[in-house]
């Protein structure tokens, strides 16, 4: 599972990368003799509403998407790393108020709380990003709190304690070691909840504005040609579904490669 999860994931960044040499047409540039075109040698995919070619779309949405969701992933990653380890290493007076903080960010549901952020900052790239990160990281520093708390009790870390290692040193050498494993299952599994988020608020206008192409914006516009261009919607909802099964066969793969133990609420 691992192995099909990276090869997909690959794909997709390859796709990504290499967009501006694959894509066989301007993926703005618009066409209005040849809009709502079936796939044909010309258009693989078909065009869409203004004649812009699906497939090329589809390659620069996929850069687009594929950014947005790793950047708001990797830095609500990093939001609750700090949070986490500093609640789960820190003094009373620091742990108690970073445990309430979270607690009360949990309290909200994820998709909700970030399309209120995304809302109230306005609709671009960085707003996405900034208010998924906002949504996710809570959850991350629950996450890496509690297996924090559960390495510092075993015996290895102990130990460490009583020659004299700390800060630092015990969270790089002692408590990252037995951590990691599991936070690599959870940052792929998260991930793809986080491509899965930018697609729906992007279907709600909340992301990437036309006429950049973006998977949630595609569905948007492929709406009200659902019964004359079913193609509109196929493409950019595969490539999510595509996303989202790389992100969670790799977890699987990973999960049964390091012999991470299920952990309620993944």
């Amino acid at each position: 599972m691992a192995k099909a999860g990276s090869c997909i994931l690959a794909l997709l960044l390859l796709i990504g990368l290499a967009a501006p040499w694959l894509a066989p047409h301007d993926p703005l540039r618009t066409y209005l003799a040849h809009r709502l075109e079936p796939p044909s040698l010309a258009y693989p995919l078909g065009t869409d509403h203004l004649g812009r070619c699906e497939l090329s779309r589809l390659m620069f949405g996929t850069r687009i998407s594929l950014w947005v969701g790793l950047a708001a992933s990797l830095l609500s990653l990093a939001m609750g790393l700090l949070a986490g380890v500093a609640s789960g290493l820190g003094k009373w007076w620091l742990e108690a108020p970073l445990r309430g903080v979270l607690d009360i960010a949990l309290a909200f549901p994820g998709l909700l709380l970030a399309l209120v952020l995304v809302g109230a900052m306005g609709p671009s790239a960085l707003s996405l990003v900034l208010g998924i990160a906002g949504s996710v990281w809570p959850w991350w520093g629950r996450l890496v709190r509690g297996l924090v708390m559960s390495a510092k009790q075993s015996e290895f870390v102990m130990g460490g304690r009583v020659v004299g290692v700390e800060g630092l040193r015990l969270v790089r050498h002692y408590i990252l070691p037995q951590v990691l494993p599991p936070l690599l299952v959870a940052i792929s599994l998260k991930t793809a909840w986080v491509i899965l988020a930018t697609a729906g608020l992007g279907y709600l206008g909340l992301g990437v504005q036309p006429p950049t192409p973006e998977w949630g914006a595609m569905l948007q516009e492929s709406r009200m040609y659902l019964t004359r261009a079913p193609w509109l919607m196929l493409a950019p909802g595969a490539a999510v579904t595509a996303a989202v099964l790389g992100f969670n066969l790799l977890a699987e793969g990973m999960r049964d490669m390091l012999q991470v133990k299920q952990i309620r609420g993944w």
